[in-house]
């Protein structure tokens, strides 16, 4: 039943980016670009004084999270909606011609660590980032690169990592 609901929410979403040009090409880039601009974020925000301290910060949250849902993704082997279900529309790129594992998502999960690390700094900018990998995540499940689930276990993982990051490894 879970399964069924999911696939049922990655068609709706599939559906409602495939009726309309500007918004297929919206979705690619919030799926595939977003995540780009919000790393130049990173480097163009913070200022002199602060910003090697916190890029250090956000290297090593990126790093966890990113080696961490890799690890994962490992275990769990799911393939991706754009081979499993037909009829699909998606729009490739670049990135997701690799058949990885579709389990977690870490392009939402990167957004949404960095997003988390920026509460410490500016609400403001963490909201906007925060919001950012909701919709990257799900522009990715209506492109076909995600299921449901894969984005809420990226959101999971980069809480946890966040949190333990936080908690131990910026005490280094």
């Amino acid at each position: 039943m879970f399964l069924e609901l999911q696939k049922n929410i990655l068609i709706l979403l599939n559906h409602i980016v495939s009726s309309n040009l500007l918004v297929k090409y919206l979705a690619f880039f919030l799926a595939n670009i977003t995540i780009f601009i919000v790393f130049l974020l990173l480097f163009i925000i913070k200022t002199q004084s602060k910003k090697i301290f916190f890029l250090k910060r956000a290297l090593i949250l990126s790093l966890s999270v990113f080696i961490f849902s890799y690890l994962i993704s490992l275990i769990f082997l799911e393939k991706r909606p754009l081979y499993i279900i037909e009829g699909l529309f998606y729009k490739k790129s670049f990135l997701s011609l690799i058949a990885l594992p579709s389990f977690p998502s870490v392009h939402t999960a990167l957004l949404f660590a960095w997003g988390m690390l920026f509460l410490t700094e500016n609400k403001r900018i963490a909201i906007l980032i925060i919001g950012l990998s909701l919709l990257c995540g799900m522009s990715r499940v209506a492109l076909g690169y995600h299921w449901p689930i894969d984005i809420l276990g990226g959101i999971l993982i980069s809480y946890i990592i966040f949190s333990f990051s936080k908690k131990y490894l910026w005490q280094l």
